[in-house]
């Protein structure tokens, strides 16, 4: 009865989904460790609570409400570290599920390749160490509405068409910068499938129907916020280190550069390899419409983030080049040299490209780390001694992430962070951590830091030793202040010991060391 099962195809992709899903799972969790290791774990924390009502935000920023939403419903269970972690593996096995099913249809051991190589990618897992929850759901929700669309054009019916329109207006309401590439990403794919099966009077219809549907409401939500006013002031956040083309794309592949040009090889072969299977082109119609616009976008903005999305589409092309290709072969499975031969070098490629993209997370953990368990006591006390309406200046954290997004999402004090403007969208944000970097800048005398206190109103100051700020707790300006936590790693001064009756002795908490 046992064998009986596990022969069943059904029961067979469920247990290879499920072992990838256990195998990423674990992964982005023992990695990073029980806390998150981004900047953007905080920020989410910070975002969500104010769609619960509660007021920790010093700046006035709006945010698509899906994923706030998914961390704020969390958080009515669990305590804000469980909660931001669970989010983030939700967001990233989604991803991992949607690439899966995508790919599916040229057989569930292809789709399960797919999605571990995309998985595994080392620019991959590094958008989830840095906390880009809502770019990985808002991905996982584009694949899935050209899955439905490319469902609706070949076969006519409705209800793939209305499946499409929920996961488009999920996207919609997850990110904006998924929101803009599946609007260029939906005719594209369209018009993909017209060149390969023919400009057919009904696949026509199909594909103005399809794409007018689907792509209205985010043109919509795109054109509210640039002409009319949604987005008053705010600064799209596009490359902004200005990163050279080149150098962007070789940092997207740098843990495995050559097996990536190859996989772009068979990508762009498998584009224009015509073939009468429908399976093979439901993979390919999802595949060419998610990476040219992609690229498109990458090649008019540098924008990095977008490469990400160029990877899983090449990803998806490629194992349909390969399928193809031994399909033409016509290879007994066993037997054959040269069909030892392929899978030897297809092992070897898929496990270069999974054992470097294990390093670069390590290493990317590593570098966004933020917060820990010791961090997170001085925060709790922090949490203690602040009241209703206090404000804190933060300064830099380590490697430049800022460690104000925790103070605020965490400990919940309204926060100026010190963190560079570019990568900063709205105008309240950005004029904040002007202050901030102001004050921690070592430029003003003890005067001028008293008056921005005044000015700001700021109770206390936080100050991350790991940081580029660090060295202001050296200047004349922090003498005299009273250190409520001073940690190996963290210090926490009363900015206005004065106007705190409750002010009670320094609090120095070793426990880290």
């Amino acid at each position: 009865m046992g064998k009986a099962h596990i022969r069943d195809p059904i029961w067979r992709e469920v247990t290879l989904m499920a072992l990838i899903l256990v195998a990423v799972g674990v992964l982005h969790v023992v990695v990073p460790g029980p806390v998150p290791s981004g900047a953007d774990g905080g920020n989410w924390l910070a975002i969500a609570q104010e769609r619960l009502g509660l007021d920790v935000m010093s700046s006035d920023v709006t945010y698509p409400v899906a994923f706030p939403a998914v961390v704020a419903g969390l958080l009515q269970w669990f305590a804000p570290i469980s909660a931001i972690v669970i989010a983030g593996i939700f967001a990233k096995l989604a991803l991992v599920a949607a690439i899966y099913w995508c790919v599916r249809p040229i057989g569930a051991l292809w789709g399960a390749i797919a999605a571990v190589i995309a998985a595994f990618a080392g620019a991959q897992l590094e958008a989830f160490a840095w906390g880009g929850y809502a770019q990985l759901l808002g991905t996982a929700a584009g694949l899935l509405t050209l899955l439905c669309l490319g469902r609706y054009m070949t076969s006519g019916e409705t209800r793939p068409l209305l499946y499409a329109f929920a996961w488009a207006l999920m996207v919609y309401a997850t990110h904006a910068l998924i929101t803009g590439l599946l609007v260029i990403a939906l005719p594209l794919s369209a018009a993909y499938m017209l060149l390969m099966r023919g400009f057919v009077r009904r696949l026509i219809g199909r594909a103005i129907v399809g794409v007018a549907v689907l792509a209205a409401p985010g043109a919509a939500v795109a054109l509210w916020s640039v002409v009319g006013g949604g987005g008053s002031g705010i600064q799209p956040v596009l490359n902004p280190l200005e990163l050279d083309l080149v150098f962007a794309i070789q940092n997207t592949v740098r843990e495995a550069p050559w097996p990536w040009a190859m996989l772009t090889a068979i990508a762009l072969v498998a584009v224009f390899w015509r073939s009468s299977d429908d399976a093979e082109m439901a993979v390919n119609f999802i595949g060419f419409g998610w990476t040219v616009a992609g690229a498109g976008f990458f090649a008019l903005s540098g924008e990095p983030r977008s490469l990400l999305l160029v990877q899983i589409g090449i990803v998806m092309l490629a194992t349909v080049g390969v399928r193809r290709f031994l399909r033409s072969l016509k290879l007994r499975p066993r037997g054959s040299v040269l069909s030892r031969l392929i899978i030897v070098l297809g092992v070897s490629l898929s496990a270069s490209m999974v054992i470097g993209g294990l390093g670069a997370y390590v290493n990317a953990a590593r570098w966004y780390r933020v917060v820990d368990a010791p961090e997170l006591r001085a925060l709790d006390l922090l949490s203690s001694r602040a009241r209703s309406g206090d404000l804190v200046l933060a300064s830099s954290g380590h490697h430049g992430n800022p460690i104000g997004w925790w103070v605020e999402g965490y400990a919940g004090v309204h926060t100026y962070s010190s963190v560079d403007p570019r990568f900063l969208a709205f105008p309240d944000e950005r004029q904040h951590a002007i202050t901030a970097i102001d004050f921690f800048s070592g430029r003003l005398g003890v005067e001028e830091s008293r008056e921005l206190i005044e000015t700001t109103g700021a109770d206390f100051l936080v100050v991350d030793r790991r940081g580029s700020d660090a060295a202001w707790l050296e200047g004349e300006s922090a003498k005299g202040l009273q250190r409520l936590i001073d940690t190996a790693t963290i210090v926490i001064l009363e900015a206005r010991p004065s106007r705190r009756s409750d002010a009670r002795s320094a609090i120095h908490d070793t426990t880290d060391e």
